[in-house]
């Protein structure tokens, strides 16, 4: 029985409609692409007991490359949608009461 199994944890489903349960591995590699998000690779390499820290940075490259591809697609988005900016209103000069005597000479 996965260990997936006992705990209930489903990661797909058969053709005849009954459950894939997650095996060790895939919680391990949940485990480490969570923990890739918010810790160096130096304590991710301990958290995870690997020998060498290339491992480990299999993790590090594959969370990175996903967060990435969702930043690019987030910007591609908002590329994609027109920026409509109101029409501004004209604005007409303060007019003293002296310029509107004025204009109104003028115009007789």
């Amino acid at each position: 029985m996965a260990i997936g199994e006992k705990v209930g944890v489903k990661v797909d489903q058969k053709q005849d409609g009954s459950p894939v349960f997650a095996s060790a591995n895939d919680l391990r590699r949940a485990f480490g692409d969570r923990w890739a998000k918010i810790v160096p690779p130096m304590i991710l390499k301990d958290l995870m007991r690997h020998a060498s820290v290339t491992t480990t940075e299999q993790y590090c490259v594959s969370v990175n490359a996903k967060s990435t591809m969702e930043q690019l697609r987030k910007f591609q988005k908002a590329a994609e949608v027109p920026l409509e900016v109101p029409p501004t209103k004209k604005r007409h000069p303060k007019v003293s009461s002296n310029q509107q005597k004025q204009r109104a000479a003028d115009e007789t």
